[in-house]
């Protein structure tokens, strides 16, 4: 009866910096939280001290003086119920985080929610989500360090790739309402993000600066000149400029999420040269 309902997979395409892991990993549970407390989260990324720092941030969020206040004024208005105190619920509150749960990657509430953080590549079996967070799954250099052979990274990325259809998928409580999000910046051609926007994911793409021609242009991006900047009050024009000096590649990948081939296993861009700068008169 639900076969009509689209997947609840997104991918986020956000340039370094942007301050994307404290939007899904801090703000974003957060907030479910107040709606739905007994929800289930799960955390994945390359880095474990992305996993660690954001649940200790996460965490102060969530005994913050600001955020009791939040749960009270919704419990006011009939929106959270307040939750039973003999269950470690602190008086007045519809959920605490419980006192016997001190990690930074792994905590609950007293709701019966929970955030559970892990490297990609480990571990995880037994946890169930109701929401799947991917934060950065490839390490920077597997897709673009100049020494690295184009064989190794494709392998990288294959192998990240077959982590998700084989295992993270699996972590859902449900295929059909649980939630998959994927935030990262491009690394290569046949990252995980190309995998999930080639399975019909939900693309919010968002280059350093505005290109309509993108294959993957959001449709509510509020820029609308080319080249407009995304942040140009952190990043301006000097700043953009020298990461095309930097590296050309680089930048297209991971500011304008424009990852492209460099060369083939066989074939070096530098064996050959441009010929024709326009198609020959026939």
């Amino acid at each position: 009866a639900f076969d009509h309902l689209p997947r609840l997979r997104i991918v986020l395409l956000i340039p370094p910096r942007n301050s994307k892991s404290t939007i899904v990993q801090r703000l974003l549970p957060a907030w479910r939280w107040l709606h739905r407390p007994e929800e289930q989260n799960l955390v994945l990324s390359a880095v474990e001290d992305i996993i660690d720092d954001n649940g200790r941030a996460l965490r102060d969020l969530l005994l913050s003086a600001d955020y009791a206040a939040i749960q009270r004024y919704l419990m006011s208005t009939g929106r959270l119920t307040p939750g039973a105190t003999e269950r470690g619920c602190p008086k007045g509150l519809a959920f605490g985080l419980r006192s016997d749960q001190r990690a930074l990657a792994n905590f609950a509430n007293t709701a019966g929610g929970g955030r559970h953080g892990y490297v990609i590549s480990g571990t995880y079996v037994g946890v169930n989500a109701d929401v799947i967070t991917i934060d950065d799954p490839h390490k920077i250099d597997d897709g673009l360090s100049e020494t690295t052979s184009p064989a190794m990274k494709l392998r990288a990325m294959t192998t990240v790739r077959g982590t998700y259809k084989d295992t993270v998928q699996d972590r859902l409580v449900s295929q059909r309402w649980g939630v998959v999000i994927l935030i990262m910046q491009r690394v290569h051609e046949k990252d995980l993000a190309d995998y999930m926007i080639t399975e019909g994911a939900r693309v919010v793409c968002l280059p350093v600066e505005y290109d309509p021609t993108h294959p993957q242009v959001y449709r509510k991006d509020w820029r609308r000149v080319p080249g407009e900047l995304l942040n140009p009050l952190r990043f301006g024009r000097e700043d953009v400029a020298a990461w095309k000096r930097e590296s050309v590649r680089g930048y297209a990948t991971k500011q304008m999420m424009r990852p492209s081939v460099q060369e083939g296993v066989k074939f070096k861009r530098e064996w050959f040269t441009r010929r024709w700068q326009s198609l020959p008169d026939v």
